[in-house]
Parts: structure tokens; sequence; C-alpha cells
């Protein structure tokens, strides 16, 4: 996708002037994180020979993709507030810059089709400061959201520039890395802790499933706990 121009965020409760940048499928506001997929794009073709796919994008989700953002408490609602579409050519739905699978071991489970300059903030929140939550994925990034300011890495590598971004936020008065709990997860929590502590106090929140497998209740009681530590 080519960037086209930086804007006003189209969600005025954002309130970002310089965030929102444009691509000829849609838009994406690097301050709340939304994307904004054009109507008029929603199947965008390239034929430049440096694209691997020719993407064609839908707001009509199959019953099997909504089954599977359903099993972790995101409802229709959220699908039309964050944008979740349907890729048709590889049979994923877009999170944010990444295809996420729904089908049970397809493999690989996330492709990256973009790669953003700066964070991607979730939580109407971020008018004031507060915890700030890092998680891996896009659905754990909306269900955290519910009860605090949340920080999607779409993975577990953090680059020196989104570092520097979570270092001089406005916004954070802590960070608790909630990543997933298998090996890379857990490595990559005590790295990025060691990195942040310096510069302010974080925490790693422990648990035994993913962060969008849990309640807003529990996600609330977790890192309240993991907080204190």
């Amino acid at each position: 996708m080519n960037k086209i121009s930086h804007t006003l965020c189209p969600d005025k409760l954002c309130g970002s002037s310089d965030a929102y940048t444009e691509y000829s499928a849609g838009g994406k506001c690097y301050s709340c994180g939304r994307w904004f997929p054009h109507e008029k794009s929603l199947k965008p073709c390239s034929n430049s020979k440096t694209e691997k796919m020719c993407y064609k994008f839908t707001i009509e989700l199959p019953d099997s993709a909504k089954a599977y953002l359903y099993q972790f408490g995101i409802n229709d609602s959220q699908i039309e507030e964050f944008d979740i579409v349907y890729e048709e050519t590889s049979q994923r739905i877009k999170l944010g810059p990444q295809l996420r699978a729904f089908q049970k071991n397809r493999k690989p489970k996330s492709i990256t089709i973009e790669t953003p300059e700066r964070l991607t903030w979730i939580g109407r929140h971020l008018t004031r400061r507060g915890p700030v939550v890092l998680v891996e994925d896009f659905i754990s990034a909306i269900k955290v959201s519910k009860a605090y300011m949340v920080v999607c890495l779409f993975g577990t590598h953090l680059n020196k520039k989104k570092l520097q971004e979570l270092i001089t936020s406005p916004h954070a008065t802590e960070y608790l890395i909630w990543l997933d709990p298998d090996s890379p997860g857990v490595k990559a929590a005590k790295e990025l802790k060691t990195r942040l502590s310096a510069w302010k106090r974080t925490s790693i929140v422990y648990s035994k499933k993913d962060p969008k497998e849990y309640t807003t209740e529990e996600i609330y009681r977790l890192c309240k706990i993991h907080s204190a530590l």
C-alpha cells in the first residue's frame, strides 16, 4: 500500500491532527491505532513487481471468522469499530497491519502487510495519564483496552524508535508487559522489561493464558496484582 498524506484522524474521540496516514486501500491513525478502509477501494490490486499478493478486502466476514472473534468476546460492534475486514486471497482477517488466520492450525498465523512507523495505541483513556499494557496481538489489545490503555506490538520485537516512543509517552505512568505465556513471549517480556525499567516503572504480567482469553474483570485483576509487584 502506498502512503498518500497526513491529516486529521476521522475519529473525533481521538483528536489527533497529524497522526492519520492515507494509503491506497484506506487510512491508519497511528495515535489511536484505528484502520479506516476505503469503501471504494475494498479490493485493491497492485501490478507492482514488489507486491507478492493481490489483496482483496471485504467488510463481509465469513461465519467461521466471526465465530473465531466471538470466542474471545469480540462482538459485531467492535468488529466495525476496529475495522476488522476479510482478505479473500489469503482467507484471513485483517487486524491492524497484519492478516490473521482464524482457521485451526493454519500456518503462518500472521502475515504482516504494513510496517507502521509508530506504535499502535488503543483505548479511550488516552486523554489522561495512567498504566499502559503492552500486548502481542490485536485481539488481546481490544480485550485489554476495555480496562487499560494498550500498546499492541504485533509480535515481540520493539525497535529503538518505538522504544523511544514508549519512554517519552505523555500517557504512561507505568508499563505492564503482558505477552503470550509461551517461551518466546516470556523471553521477550523479560528483555523488554530490562530495556524499559531504566526509564519508567515496568512490570510483567504473568498468566497461564493469552490476554485475549480473559474477561475484562480478570484482566483488571491480573494487571492490578502485577502492578503492585
